[in-house]
C-alpha cells in the first residue's frame, strides 16, 4: 500500500486524488489547503464541470497550513506531491519533511517544471533513470506528451531539429477577463481569445532526453476550450521514412512497450473525445504529413487528467 499525501487542490490536486482513492493499491492520508474545509473537500472531490461526478469517499485528514515546513504530514506517507505550483525547487519542496517524521525513504513530487535542477521524469521515457532522488519533478503535461513521441522519432529516425506548439485548452493561471499582465497577453479573457504564450517543454524535453538538449523548440497557444490540448510537431528527420511507416510504428508501440504511453486514433476526431483518456499522447493518425524530410505530427493529450495519470504511474513505479 502507498501512502499518499496531497498540497494543493486545484486541477491536478484534485485528480490526483480521485485516481488515489480508486486505487486498491494506494490510500490517501492526507491533503493540505491553507482554507479548505472537510466538508469543502468531499464537495470538490465529488463534482467537476469536466470530469463529472465521483461518488467514492475518503478519509483523508486535511491540513490547513501555507508553507510545507508548517504542515504535519502523517508519518507514514510515502509520496507527497506538491501540486501547487508555488514551490519549485529542491529547497522549498524538501522542507515538506520539515515538521514531520516521513521516512528518509519519502519521495517528494513536484507537478510542474522545476526553476532549479531538480531532475524531471516522464514514466514511459526516463522513469527508468530514477536514482533514489528525495525530490523529482514529474514535468508538465505538454512535456509528458511531447516526450514519448519525439524520443520514438528520434531513436528510430534520429531528428535533426523540430518545432511545437501546443494548442492548449485553458488553464486556471488564466482571466475572464481582461487583466493588465506586464509584457504578457495570457492577461486577456480567456472567453473569447486565442492566446500566443510561452511554454517550457521544448527545454525540458532537453532535460528528459539529453540527446535532444537544443534541437526543439516551443510555443503555446491558449484556446478557449475548458480542457484536452493537441501538440502541433514540425521535425526535420535525418531518415525519410513513408507517412504510413510512422503511423504504423506507433500503433505496434502502443500495443506493446507504450501501452497506456502512447495511443494512435485512426478516426475523424475532436477535441472532447479525448476527455478521460490516460494516455500521455494519442497521435491524430489521419494528420500525419510530410515535405521531403519535414512531417508533421498532431498529437492529443488530455492535460488534465492524462497527466495525473501518468504521475500515478511514476508513483507505481517509484514504490511498489
Amino acid at each position: 500500500m502507498i501512502n499518499i499525501g496531497i498540497n494543493g487542490f486545484g486541477r491536478i490536486g484534485k485528480l490526483l486524488a480521485r485516481l488515489v482513492v480508486e486505487n486498491p493499491q494506494m490510500r490517501l492520508a492526507n491533503i493540505n489547503h491553507p482554507s479548505m474545509t472537510k466538508a469543502d473537500f468531499h464537495n470538490i472531490l465529488k463534482y467537476d464541470s469536466v470530469h463529472g461526478q465521483f461518488n467514492i469517499p475518503s478519509s483523508a485528514k486535511i491540513h490547513n497550513q501555507y508553507e510545507p515546513t508548517d504542515i504535519e504530514w502523517d508519518n507514514e506517507i510515502d509520496i507527497v506531491i506538491d501540486t501547487t505550483g508555488k514551490f519549485k525547487t529542491h529547497d522549498e519542496l524538501i522542507k515538506h519533511k520539515d515538521n514531520t517524521d516521513l521516512d528518509d525513504s519519502a519521495i517528494i513530487i513536484l507537478s510542474a517544471p522545476p526553476q532549479d535542477e531538480t531532475p524531471m521524469f516522464v514514466y514511459g521515457v526516463n522513469h527508468v533513470d530514477y536514482n533514489y532522488q528525495d525530490v523529482i519533478s514529474a514535468a508538465s503535461c505538454t512535456t509528458t506528451c511531447l516526450a514519448p513521441i519525439v524520443d520514438v522519432l528520434n531513436k528510430i529516425y534520429t531528428i535533426n531539429n523540430g518545432l511545437a506548439t501546443t494548442i492548449h485548452s485553458a488553464t486556471a493561471s488564466q482571466y475572464t477577463v481582461d487583466k493588465y499582465t506586464p509584457g504578457k497577453r495570457t492577461g486577456r479573457t480567456l472567453l473569447n481569445n486565442i492566446i500566443p504564450s510561452s511554454t517550457g517543454a521544448a527545454k525540458a524535453i532537453g532535460k528528459v532526453i539529453p540527446a535532444l538538449n537544443g534541437k526543439l523548440n516551443a510555443v503555446s497557444v491558449r484556446v478557449p476550450v475548458s480542457n484536452i490540448s493537441l501538440v502541433d510537431l514540425c521535425v526535420n528527420l535525418d531518415k525519410q521514412p513513408g507517412v504510413e511507416e510512422i503511423n504504423e510504428l506507433f500503433r505496434k508501440l502502443s500495443e506493446k512497450e507504450y501501452y497506456n504511453i502512447v495511443d494512435v486514433s485512426d478516426d475523424l476526431l475532436v477535441s472532447s473525445d479525448f476527455l478521460g483518456n490516460s494516455s500521455n499522447a494519442i497521435l491524430d493518425a489521419p494528420s500525419t504529413m510530410k515535405q521531403e524530410d519535414l512531417y508533421k505530427l498532431l498529437i492529443w493529450y488530455d492535460n488534465e487528467l492524462g497527466y495525473a495519470h501518468n504521475i500515478i504511474r511514476l508513483v507505481k513505479y517509484l514504490k511498489l
